[in-house]
Order: C-alpha cells, then sequence, then structure tokens
C-alpha cells in the first residue's frame, strides 16, 4: 500500500465561514479521496508573507481582503515560491484572467460548491504528486525554487556556485557537485 504525504495547505481568507467551509470541504475530499490534509490559516495575506516559508503545496486565497488584496500577495509570493500551487476563492469573478499573470491554478468562486471543489482538487493534487515525484528543491538566497527535472536543461558549476538552467529561467544557488550528484541520481 502507498503512503501518501500529508498535503500542507494554507487559507488566506479573512472570512471566518469561508474558512471553515474550505477545511470542511478538504475533510470531506481527504475522506473521500484517502488524501491527508495539514492546513494553516491566516486572516490576511501580511502575516502570510512577513515569515513566509515554502512548506506548503497548496495556497488558496481570497482576493478581496483588507490591507492588502490577494493579486499583490500573490505576485509577492511568487518571488518568494515560484511553484506553489496557488488557488484563488473569491466573489469576484473578473480577476480570474488577471490568475494566469500569477501561475493560479484554478479559481474557485464563492458561494463554493463542493461538487466544483471536488473536481478542481482531483487536477490539483494530481498536480501535486507529480509535482513532488520528480522535482528539486534549491535555496536561492532568501527564496526556494522548485525545479522540474523535466525542465532542467544542464547545470552549470564553479565552485560552490550552480547556474541551473531551465528552459525558461536560470537559478542560482550554492551547492556542491557532489551533493548536486546524489539529487540528480535518481533521474
Amino acid at each position: 500500500m502507498e503512503v501518501k504525504a500529508v498535503i500542507n495547505v494554507a487559507i488566506v481568507e479573512d472570512e471566518q465561514e469561508a474558512v471553515e467551509y474550505l477545511s470542511e470541504c478538504l475533510h470531506r475530499y481527504g475522506e473521500k479521496t484517502g488524501e491527508t490534509f495539514s492546513f494553516t490559516h491566516f486572516p490576511e495575506p501580511i502575516t502570510f508573507l512577513e515569515k513566509y516559508k515554502p512548506v506548503y503545496d497548496l495556497v488558496f486565497m481570497d482576493i478581496r481582503m483588507p490591507m492588502m488584496d490577494g493579486m499583490q500577495a500573490a505576485k509577492k509570493l511568487r518571488e518568494a515560491d515560484t511553484s506553489v500551487l496557488l488557488v484563488f476563492v473569491t466573489r469576484m469573478g473578473d480577476y480570474a484572467i488577471q490568475g494566469y499573470d500569477v501561475g493560479a491554478t484554478a479559481f474557485i468562486k464563492k458561494p463554493i460548491s463542493y461538487f466544483d471543489f471536488e473536481m478542481k482538487m482531483k487536477r490539483i493534487i494530481f498536480n501535486i504528486r507529480q509535482r513532488d515525484s520528480q522535482v528539486i528543491t534549491i535555496v536561492s538566497g532568501t527564496a526556494v525554487h522548485r525545479l522540474h527535472v523535466r525542465d532542467l536543461m544542464y547545470i552549470e558549476v564553479s565552485g560552490h556556485r550552480c547556474t541551473y538552467h531551465t528552459c525558461d529561467h536560470l537559478v542560482e544557488a550554492r551547492n556542491s557537485l557532489s551533493r548536486l550528484s546524489e539529487e540528480l541520481a535518481p533521474y
């Protein structure tokens, strides 16, 4: 029997009723599929972003919130973590197109329908499992990047400085050639 890793979820939402319903949907989906979720609630994005660490697999984010809207927060999130899956949950359907600019995986309209939630979660879970099975994590300054091995073209190594070349960008980080060889050996 395959043991599935716990999926870490951040819910960035100022409406308590929405938080409760999302957590209920996650619980119901978990019971139905065998997935296990651990979630942390942030009532506003500033607290979420202040000490962000890339420990989340999935972020549910409202768009209309006090002090900073979800779209601004998503742009800041992408500066710190380029590959966490982001799902906007909002009443504001006008923002769906802008969601692509910040790499949103899905858009769930409030009031949330469980059927819609479940359909989107199937694709989200598939993406998480695919990503986790063929990803290397690179710490570069204060940002953490998860690079898909399939996107990695080559790595330049000079001393302990590595430049990871992917099909669409570069990531620089410190790493040793021996540790790099170990990390890439399975691929």
